[in-house]
């Protein structure tokens, strides 16, 4: 079986004159990638992704992440919520990620075993400020329900 996603991440400051100061906890800021420490103040984006189930206790998911500045005289912000780089540029692009897992259920809802990998590549906004790598994780991790 297969379930094919688009996610939009839309800024907030698209909807900012309707709420004041109010900042919701949510969307998770990893929804931009485990990798990106952009948080979803001033960024606007697309995200499509891909699940596959190749057998009943396996998942593998493949996404990738396409980033800009909602605002170009507004900076992007970290998930703490401090500026990331300075607003003096008039790019717009942010960037874009790509990652992928695979998930082993072991024993359902008892024990699973998950590896995980994600890569950023930094756009205009990102390299135009100063110098910017693209960072990349890889990771496993084993959770076990009692």
């Amino acid at each position: 079986a297969y379930e094919i996603g688009v996610r939009l991440v839309v800024s907030e400051m698209c909807i900012r004159d309707r709420l004041g100061t109010f900042r919701a906890p949510y969307p998770d800021p990893r929804v931009l990638g485990a990798v990106t420490q952009i948080a979803p103040g001033n960024t606007s984006g697309v995200v499509p992704g891909l699940n596959a189930f190749p057998h009943p206790r396996v998942r593998v998911a493949a996404k990738a992440t396409f980033l800009w500045r909602t605002n170009v005289n507004d900076s992007i912000y970290s998930i703490a919520g401090f500026p990331i780089r300075p607003s003096d540029t008039d790019a717009r692009y942010i960037g874009a990620g790509a990652g992928g897992s695979v998930a082993w259920f072991a024993v359902p809802k008892k024990l699973s075993v998950v590896a995980f990998g994600d890569w950023f590549k930094p756009g205009g906004v990102l390299t135009g400020a100063g110098p910017a790598k693209s960072p990349w994780l890889l990771a496993c991790a084993i959770r076990l329900n009692l």
